[in-house]
């Protein structure tokens, strides 16, 4: 009899020490998952950098109504999605709530989804599903697989879902040869969001691919004006004014 009660103290004990243990995984893994867009937001890379696994095999997604943003490998990441967070940190003050959590471990690999809420005073800007694959590396826990859904873009008139919506309907007209019609896009964008300096960015894209020199040159100076951190935009301006 007692070595049953031992063996059974033994199991029971062990079994604690398992659940406190999942249950301190799953807290690191949801704080990992609001720092990571913590950071990104701030224009803070060194830091959101150590959320992630740096190698071919990391993967970054951001789809919504308008927009397909694959990156694929540590390398394409760094050369390009990094550069952009740098130029474009938030430039409001935003709040965001992570809902819904759903988590998955098993030893040093899991996954987790859950809704992130992006909120400015009263009003909801966006709600995305968020999707990571971790992995944990000297006891910290690693992206190695992000995928965020912009899901009420689809549905929303907000003005960030309006704009998005419209510029990626440009950028495919612009895929598709039809400058003219991109431009007339646009355009329309510009009109609607004349405060935003990524509509006078995609405008400035849409006259240089016409062959517009000069009208590519004022919009991305607007661009620039709003924005002084578009790299793109100065980049842009720099080839131009060149030739």
């Amino acid at each position: 009899m007692k070595t049953k009660l031992l063996l059974f103290a033994v199991l029971t004990l062990v079994a604690v020490k398992k659940t406190i243990a999942q249950s301190a995984d799953e807290e690191a893994i949801k704080q990992t998952a609001r720092m990571e867009t913590e950071t990104a937001m701030k224009g803070d890379t060194p830091a959101w950098q150590s959320f992630f696994v740096h190698d071919e095999n990391t993967t970054i997604t951001y789809s919504g109504n308008g927009y397909n943003n694959n990156f694929i490998g540590w390398k394409t990441i760094n050369t390009v999605l990094i550069p952009y967070i740098q130029s474009n940190p938030s430039t409001e003050k935003y709040n965001f709530i992570n809902t819904n959590f759903i988590v998955n471990q098993s030893g040093n690999l899991a996954t987790v989804q859950y809704d992130q809420i992006f909120v400015k005073g009263l009003d909801t800007t966006s709600l995305q599903r968020e999707y990571r694959a971790m992995v944990k590396d000297n006891n910290s826990w690693k992206i190695v697989s992000l995928l965020a859904v912009n899901t009420r873009s689809y549905t929303s008139g907000d003005s960030a879902s309006v704009e998005n919506a419209l510029n990626g309907t440009g950028y495919a007209l612009l895929a598709a040869k039809k400058y003219k019609d991109a431009i007339e896009v646009f355009k329309l964008n510009v009109k609607l969001f004349p405060g935003s300096w990524n509509v006078y960015d995609s405008l400035g894209e849409a006259y240089a691919d016409d062959g517009n020199k000069d009208d590519a040159i004022k919009n991305y100076e607007m661009s620039v004006k709003i924005n002084p951190k578009n790299d793109n935009g100065n980049q842009w301006l720099e080839k131009l004014k060149k030739k």
